[in-house]
C-alpha cells in the first residue's frame, strides 16, 4: 500500500491492522497503528477517515477500560458524522 503512494489506501489499512491488533490485545500496536490514520487523515483532510479513526479508537480505549475517553471518541465521531453525512457509520455511534 506504501508503495502505491495513495495515503488513503494506507489509511485503510492501518485501520483494518489496528481492529485487528486490538482484538488480538496487541494494544500498543494498535495505537501506533491509529497515531498513523490520524496524522494522515488530518494531514489529507478526509474526513471520513476521522470518523473511522474515531470510532476505532473508542474501541480501543473500552478495551483498555477508558471509559471516559471512549465516550469523547464516540461523540467527535457523531460530530463528524453530522458535519459529513457519514450515515454509515450513524448505527454505530448510536450504539453508544
Amino acid at each position: 500500500m506504501r508503495k502505491a503512494g495513495e495515503q488513503e489506501f494506507v489509511s485503510r489499512g492501518l485501520l483494518a491492522r489496528a481492529e485487528w491488533f486490538r482484538r488480538e490485545k496487541k494494544f500498543d500496536e494498535a495505537e501506533q497503528d491509529l497515531n498513523e490514520v490520524l496524522e494522515i487523515a488530518e494531514a489529507g483532510g478526509m474526513k471520513l477517515h476521522l470518523v473511522d479513526y474515531h470510532l476505532e479508537k473508542a474501541r480501543l480505549c473500552e478495551e483498555t477500560n477508558e471509559e471516559e475517553i471512549a465516550k469523547e471518541h464516540f461523540a467527535e465521531a457523531g460530530r463528524l458524522v453530522d458535519e459529513t453525512g457519514y450515515e454509515r457509520r450513524r448505527k454505530e455511534i448510536e450504539k453508544k
